[in-house]
């Protein structure tokens, strides 16, 4: 199996588990914050931390109000750190493959 289609089954699996979950709404949460944040001075460095910590505190506070909520949050946070990246690094690749071309 290419590298590609493995990525590619690795999101998909990761994406419907969490569309399983109630806590959907902490995604797109996620991705305006991340946005938001990123139009400051903050070093990009440090936004998938800021963003995974929002997304638990966001949690924590939209859902039960317990420890399980703040995972649940941190675990949409990664979710969304990573399907960003994996997006940007795939944009990344196809450009650098137009250019030598």
């Amino acid at each position: 199996m290419s590298t590609a289609t493995t990525l590619v089954t690795d999101i998909t699996q990761i994406y419907q588990a969490v569309i399983n979950t109630p806590d959907i709404v902490l995604v797109p949460a996620a991705l305006w914050f991340g946005k938001l944040i990123k139009r400051s001075s903050i070093d990009n460095a440090y936004i998938p931390v800021i963003v995974i910590l929002f997304t638990g505190i966001l949690g924590f506070i939209v859902l039960d109000q317990n420890v399980n909520s703040f995972i649940i949050g941190i675990r949409s946070g990664l979710f969304t750190v990573a399907t960003h990246q994996s997006f940007k690094q795939i944009n990344r690749k196809r450009k650098r493959k137009k250019k030598k071309e």
